[in-house]
């Protein structure tokens, strides 16, 4: 029997962890006989590519035609107006982020289950709501096999190395690894938005690198291909992902919680000598076990059954949140700025492009640098002229002493 299951999403404009997650699952799901559709109200190039997939994307609520069975609600505002806009559909609400202020917990009002993707949101769930551990569900991340595909054995010693992550192209995680690369005289590239070099087939480049610096999805998807990896970004930096450590490791999502604050070359240097061909081949394997696309979406369809059966499991907890109220206003506005996004896609003919947004930020580094310059050299002048003005004074005080000096030098008569 078809069933029919609405996802809610921030943006589908890139490839970031929450859209890469939906394109997966619902791919998935897809395959299995479901029907599935999504509404963001900043649709882009993803969403495009959704529509291909023949699953409809919505930006205006009102404009959904689809009659859901399911809700599968994923950010704070996004949620909150999709779940208004179907009441009395079972919902479940998926935090994917343990810090960002668009994944907040809305409440418990209205909500079969709450879902974390790791222990870490999960706890974030429990200190915004108050619920147990028992009361969240955790479904880990995932990776598609048929497209990661292993890659040869790796050598013994690393050769090519790769920085993999979304942030800016001199962010202090990237200088430390341009240093330390250099001097272990090992290739090092950098992908990603931040480095100019947006890569939309992962799976083509992951393959030629012996080592890889990122963490969470580009992490996990690394270690399926079978890279040695090092968990580390702009917030700071972590271990090399071992077979010791990589149940605890995945408990977290090979994420933000795992980082240590700060830079620190020396320990960089100790991850990387780390390095073991034999210790990722175990860890590519474990991964290939235990984090599989298939698995995630038998999971997810076992608790999509169980919704309606549930109920409303958390009806009695005290809800801090005004949710009704929010809710009132979340619909209006967001389709207000739907519009708006929409037009500015029309004028611009597409969605906006980073390589603007990177253009535009290194012309202002640039500006800031031509400023900078004109600062140091009018600090040359004034430093120049400050000592000439010391040099006269020292010489007046000089002539002063020797007139005041002159005439008790000459003899008395």
């Amino acid at each position: 029997m078809t069933r029919r299951i609405l996802f809610s999403n921030f943006t589908l404009a890139g490839r970031s962890g929450t859209e890469v997650f939906l394109w997966d699952l619902a791919g998935g799901l897809q395959a299995r006989g479901w029907e599935c559709g999504l509404y963001t109200p900043r649709p882009g190039r993803l969403a495009e590519a959704f529509r291909q997939r023949n699953i409809p994307v919505w930006h205006n609520l009102e404009a959904i035609t689809m009659q859901p069975e399911v809700l599968h609600c994923q950010h704070t505002m996004e949620s909150l107006a999709l779940r208004e806009r179907f009441p009395g559909t079972p919902a479940l609400f998926m935090v994917h982020d343990g810090r960002s202020w668009h994944d907040t917990t809305p409440g418990l009002t209205g909500w079969s289950a709450l879902v974390a993707i790791d222990d870490f949101c999960r706890e974030r769930i429990m200190r915004e709501t108050g619920l147990r551990e028992h009361q969240i569900e955790v479904i880990h991340n995932s990776v598609d096999m048929a497209r990661f595909l292993p890659r040869d054995p790796l050598p013994e010693v690393p050769l090519k190395a790769v920085i993999f992550t979304s942030n800016a192209v001199n962010d202090d995680h990237v200088q430390a690894a341009r240093v330390l690369f250099r001097k272990l005289n090992i290739t090092l590239d950098e992908l990603g938005p931040g480095a100019g070099r947006p890569v939309e087939d992962p799976e083509n480049w992951l393959p030629r690198y012996d080592l890889v610096l990122g963490k969470g999805r580009c992490a996990l998807e690394a270690m399926a291909v079978g890279p040695a990896v090092i968990l580390i970004g702009s917030e700071g930096m972590g271990e090399m992902v071992t077979p010791e450590n990589f149940a605890a490791f995945k408990k977290r999502n090979f994420g933000l919680s795992l980082l240590r604050p700060g830079m620190n070359p020396a320990f960089l240097e100790e991850q990387v000598l780390n390095y073991s061909a034999g210790g990722a081949r175990q860890v590519q394997e474990m991964v290939r076990a235990t984090c599989s696309l298939e698995i995630m979406v038998e999971t997810f369809m076992q608790l999509y059954n169980d919704l309606p059966a549930r109920g409303l499991p958390f009806a009695r907890s005290p809800d801090g949140l005004p949710v009704g109220m929010v809710a009132s206003w979340c619909g209006p506005l967001l389709h207000e700025h739907a519009g708006l996004w929409v037009q500015q896609l029309q004028a611009e003919g597409g969605p906006p492009s980073h390589e603007r947004e990177i253009k535009a930020v290194r012309d202002q580094l640039g500006g800031q640098r031509h400023r900078a310059e004109h600062y140091r050299a009018e600090a040359r002048k004034y430093k120049t002229r400050a000592l000439e003005l010391q040099a006269k004074l020292a010489l007046h005080k000089q002539a002063k002493k020797s007139l005041w000096a002159w005439p008790w030098s000459r003899k008395t008569p």
